[in-house]
């Protein structure tokens, strides 16, 4: 049977339309590379220079989520990749070689190698063939890391059901998990405190602390993977009311073993009353205990926090609380925990707040969950300007 050329032409016009619907439909499902939505975290390069930003996909207006490095200067996306929905954390290895990320949705560790240019512009790649390759399948709801000091272990939190994964990290090969351990459930955040060689625990429905210290008992090899032990514990958090729901815990950069807190307070009546602590862990005779420096009412919805150093007067630190509620941000002096600044801020409702210790130009990064952008704001609190947006990234 022979096709007419009118035929043809109608068969090509109809073939055309279906690639065309199709390519319609990638390019809505597959998030572009410059693309920032509902941000959950970001981390910042050594040398300042480039921003790594991991969008989350809450909205679900695509079908995965991003992480991609930014130029701050050039304000533009150097390199990025596809991860999966629901974005949770990264974690930069100390030598900007490796990117971990969590994702919540079909619970996996994405583990992503990093190269430089003569340049020094950051380049993202999948080690594998892709993303399933690399990707490993967790607990439910993976959520926030950290490591042992020399980076050996990586520990991974559980929003659900409280389990901390431990993988044995290798160069150039797959990590291994060495070890899973169960704390209280609803771990929103976990730090290590290198002064006491152990990491602490945030929950959301807890009103303790949860307390590990990671040993590494086997090595791995080609052949087996390594083990670790682990001893838990719990301390009770110094609060002035009883309260819940821990946010993240925020390392303070000019004192050993002293931390922020934002939390709610909830009272028998159902109210909430957002606060922000600061305290200090102790120990004694293998006993830990939490002194409480101050603790200080918040008004609003709260969200994260952030500390960035103030040398002008030594030991002084500059503590930054997100307010979605009223799109703004909150500054508390460290020394007493007083309210010394409002930040209000045109169209952004600010949820995740970062900044990385002794960055020298001292910037706040303001993750704008809604509006699909990022802020640079100005914390050097000894130039002009303070408080101010330097530059909107979106």
């Amino acid at each position: 049977m022979t096709r007419s050329r009118n035929g043809s032409w109608i068969w090509l016009l109809f073939l055309f339309s279906v690639i065309a619907g199709c390519a319609e439909s990638i390019d809505r499902e597959t998030p572009p590379e410059d693309a920032i939505f509902s941000v959950t975290d970001m981390v910042l390069t050594a040398d300042g220079g480039y921003l790594l930003v991991l969008s989350g996909n809450f909205e679900r207006a695509y079908d995965h989520g991003r992480i991609s490095v930014w130029d701050i200067a050039a304000k533009k996306v150097t390199s990025s990749l596809l991860v999966g929905s629901l974005g949770g954390r990264l974690f930069l290895t100390s030598d900007e070689k490796t990117l971990y990320i969590t994702t919540r949705e079909a619970g996996l560790l994405h583990r992503i190698d990093i190269s430089h240019d003569l340049n020094g512009k950051p380049w993202l790649a999948y080690g594998g063939s892709g993303l399933g390759e690399v990707s490993v399948a967790v607990r439910p709801e993976p959520y926030a890391m950290s490591a042992t000091t020399d980076e050996g272990l990586l520990l991974v939190t559980h929003l659900l059901n409280g389990e901390v994964a431990v993988f044995q990290r290798a160069e150039g090969s797959a990590d291994t998990l060495a070890g899973i351990f169960q704390m209280e459930s609803g771990i929103t955040d976990i730090v290590a405190d290198p002064l006491h060689d152990v990491f602490l625990t945030a929950h959301k429905r807890s009103d303790r602390l949860g307390l590990l210290r990671i040993t590494a008992d086997t090595p791995a090899t080609k052949e087996t993977p390594g083990t670790v032990s682990a001893v838990t514990g719990y301390i009770d958090l110094p609060l002035p009311l009883p309260g819940v729901d821990v946010r993240d815990i925020v390392t303070s950069i000019e004192q050993d073993a002293t931390y922020y807190l934002s939390y709610r307070n909830r009272d028998d009546a159902g109210y909430e009353s957002p606060m922000l602590l600061k305290m200090t862990i102790g120990e004694e005779g293998g006993v830990f205990t939490a002194r409480r420096s101050w603790a200080t009412a918040l008004q609003g919805d709260i969200g994260e926090a952030a500390v960035v150093s103030c040398q002008a007067e030594p030991d002084l630190e500059l503590v930054f609380v997100a307010v979605p509620s009223d799109r703004s941000v909150s500054v508390f002096e460290s020394f007493g925990g007083t309210l010394v600044g409002r930040i209000d801020l045109e169209d952004c409702t600010p949820y995740q707040l970062y900044s990385r210790p002794w960055d020298p130009e001292r910037r706040l990064f303001v993750g704008c969950f809604r509006e699909d952008r990022v802020l640079i704001l100005n914390a050097d609190c000894t130039g002009d300007g303070l408080f101010a947006v330097e530059e909107d990234i979106r």
